[in-house]
């Protein structure tokens, strides 16, 4: 079971499109988490996946790809990889907190 976490902008319609990208490389969804932060604007998405290596690196790609995505990291039993966009030390900061949520 991996792990796919994604910063967004707080807005409509961004858990529809990631769901819909997941489900679009076959991936089935184990679990979903939606949390606020102390910024508004932003949430969290927090999936747990049933996915191939290949399969999540599909998803990174496209899921980078939406405007209201921020960051992106995915991994293995709490291990996360990132796709080293500038937002990552506000992730890694706020990650206690995701594991709280999630």
């Amino acid at each position: 079971m991996l792990t796919l976490v994604l910063l967004s902008t707080n807005e409509f319609g961004v858990l529809a499109r990631v769901a819909s990208i997941i489900s679009s490389t076959s991936v089935n969804i184990q679990r979903c988490s939606v949390s606020s932060l102390p910024d508004p604007s932003l949430a969290v998405l927090s999936f747990q996946l049933e996915a191939s290596e290949d399969q999540m690196r599909a998803i990174e790609r496209k899921t980078t790809r939406l405007v209201q995505v921020l960051e992106v990291l995915w991994g293995d039993n709490g291990k996360l990889f990132s796709n080293a966009n500038p937002g990552l030390r506000l992730m890694n900061e706020l990650r206690g907190r995701w594991d709280q949520v999630a």
